[in-house]
């Protein structure tokens, strides 16, 4: 089950979800823009808008996400017109996992939203979803950690959000 807003299409034959519009106001004026990893992102422990950008020929990688001293694995692999995302617990527990078919070289983009309690995942623009509980025990740091092993040529876009709540 998805918490966040979002719009349900049909875009190219098939359906699509995508997060409201209206998240994109919940952007604070930081913005964070990488393709150095690890990285370390401060101040957006709890509330952040993460998106990754690659190609497919590029799509075998893992990405880790740290916060407090709790992990999270996001393994991404393309096959042909296929990826799949899997989250994984640190102690590789599959979380979820999906699947999108995705045409010959388009570009492919993973995005995540994280709040202090929970994880909504988006795979190749609304092609597939889920979201996951994360706690994150304690508060060592204010900082979410982002490490990418694999390909290379990975960008990571990270804004702080702010409250919905006026």
């Amino acid at each position: 089950t998805l918490t966040l807003p979002g719009v349900v299409s049909w875009k190219g034959g098939s359906l699509r979800y995508a997060f409201a519009r209206e998240l994109r106001e919940l952007r604070t004026g930081r913005r964070i823009s990488t393709r150095a990893f690890p990285a370390a992102l401060d101040g957006l422990a709890d509330a952040a808008e993460l998106r990754f950008s690659l190609n497919q020929t590029d799509a075998n990688v893992l990405a880790t996400l740290r916060r407090r001293g709790a992990a999270l694995e996001a393994r991404l692999a393309c096959a042909a017109d296929r990826c799949g995302l899997t989250i994984s617990d640190g102690d590789r527990d599959t979380i979820c996992a999906m699947t999108a078919s995705i045409a010959p070289g388009e570009p492919l983009a993973v995005a995540a939203y994280v709040d202090a309690s929970v994880v909504e995942w988006d795979l190749a623009e609304g092609r597939a979803a889920c979201a996951h509980r994360w706690y994150a025990p304690g508060s060592r740091r204010d900082a979410l950690e982002v490490d990418v092993v694999g390909k290379p040529r990975v960008e990571l876009a990270a804004w702080q959000l702010g409250s919905a709540y006026v």
